[in-house]
């Protein structure tokens, strides 16, 4: 009897989660990001997506009619803030294709590797990173269904974090990509 009624019990639980997938995957959510807990504007971006879509664009208007780079640019400056504003563009969109993926089905690595990204958010990468190595092979007692509401739910955590530390990183990625470029090239 009572393993009927925990059974009865998982089985409400799946179709709760079942149901609530369902709604976000249903809900409006912004072009590029797929954030589907922000407003969307009528040009179906979230804010934060509409705002750098914006500094692209008017950063492309003045970088157009500049002349080429040469050594000693004086508009270095308007150059940088324009690809850095494109790594935030390209970040916004990696975020919703990564969201769109996982929708459909989340692999216990998936989960692994969003608590390691909390951890090194919260703690540090030294310390965060590594808390929750090799704890994959736990996630594989939760249904599909289940896996993917609990990526669910860390990815919006960690991705209300990235969306605030959006410009550091597009800056230190863009740094890297001219570093890359340089040092292999």
């Amino acid at each position: 009897m009572d393993s009927e009624i925990q059974c009865d019990r998982l089985k409400l639980l799946e179709d709760r989660i079942r149901g609530s997938l369902e709604d976000v995957r249903k809900r409006k959510r912004c072009k590029w990001c797929q954030n589907p807990k922000v407003p969307v504007s009528s040009k179906g971006l979230c804010s934060s997506c509409y705002r750098w879509d914006r500094m692209q664009r008017k950063l492309s208007k003045e970088v157009e009619g500049l002349p080429a780079r040469t050594i000693r640019d004086p508009h270095w400056k308007l150059r940088h803030e324009l690809d850095v504003a494109n790594c935030a563009i390209e970040l916004c969109k990696g975020d919703g294709d990564t969201l769109e993926t996982q929708l459909d089905q989340t692999d216990p690595a998936d989960i692994e590797e969003e608590f390691q990204i909390l951890a090194a958010k919260m703690l540090g990468p030294r310390r965060g990173a590594p808390l929750f190595q090799g704890t994959a092979h736990f996630f594989y007692d939760f249904s599909p269904t289940q896996r993917v509401w609990l990526w669910y739910l860390l990815s919006m955590i960690v991705s209300e974090a990235s969306r605030r530390d959006r410009i550091s990183t597009a800056r230190s990625v863009n740094l890297r990509n001219k570093h890359s470029k340089i040092g292999g090239g």
